[in-house]
Order: structure tokens, then sequence, then C-alpha cells
């Protein structure tokens, strides 16, 4: 029989070698399929609360207090800066 004598009790035959190297890639590519999809699912979760925040509703992320409402932020707004001191910034 052809194959691996890996030791006393270890041996592996060709078709055992050919089945677990199939089952290593239909795991990886399971392991993709599931990195893209959350990667894809992170960008429609972002457009969708830029595209939120620009229209000025504040479904999900405000908190009232009295008259006005305090937006907590997962990132930073963005600034635009003119004037003498803007070069430095850049």
């Amino acid at each position: 029989m052809v194959g691996w004598n890996l030791g006393y009790r270890l041996s592996f035959s060709l078709s055992d070698v050919f089945i677990g190297l199939n089952v290593i890639r239909a795991l990886s590519i399971i392991s993709l399929i599931l990195v893209f999809s959350s990667s894809i699912m992170t960008l429609v979760e972002d457009v969708k609360a830029f595209n939120s925040y620009q229209n000025g509703s504040n479904h999900s992320a405000g908190v009232s207090s009295g008259n006005s409402t305090t937006v907590s932020h997962d990132y930073v707004p963005y600034v635009h800066i003119d004037g003498p001191c803007a070069s430095s910034l850049t």
C-alpha cells in the first residue's frame, strides 16, 4: 500500500491525506466567506449611521436632557477649518 509511515502507530494513506487537505480547504473557504460578509455588514452599518447623522435624525444615538439632545459619537465629526491657523493644522 502506498502511503506515509509517520511512526510506530501513525500511518496515513494518500486518500486520507487528500481528504484531510480538502477538509482544510473547505474550512478556509468558509472562514473567508465569514470574514468578507462581516466586513460588508460593518460597511453597511457605517453607511446607515453616516446617512442618519447627515440627515440630522438620531434614532439610536440620542440622549435627551432637558431642551437639548446630546449625541454620543463613535467617531469625531468632521470639522472644516478656514482661516490663518488652518495651514498649521494640516
